[in-house]
């Protein structure tokens, strides 16, 4: 069961899809997946937060926008 579970986390299919090509039923991937996180709530995936970044761009012609204050 947990060797099906690790397997299908490297895989890229959903847990119904990885099931379904295994030849189990997608409830019983259900069942696994639940008592797999409860045993082992350490392999849960930590979403690190990415540092901000800055892209530099470069304009290649200035550009001059005006801007009107209106009234209702």
């Amino acid at each position: 069961m947990y060797k099906i579970l690790r397997n299908w986390k490297n895989s890229t299919l959903s847990l119904k899809d990885y099931g379904e090509s295994q030849g189990i039923t997608y409830e019983v991937m259900k069942y696994w997946h639940r008592k797999f996180k409860a045993e082992f709530p350490e392999t849960k995936k930590k979403v690190a937060k990415k540092a901000a970044s800055f892209i530099p761009v470069e304009v290649a012609t200035q550009v001059s926008i005006a801007f009107t204050r209106v009234l209702y």
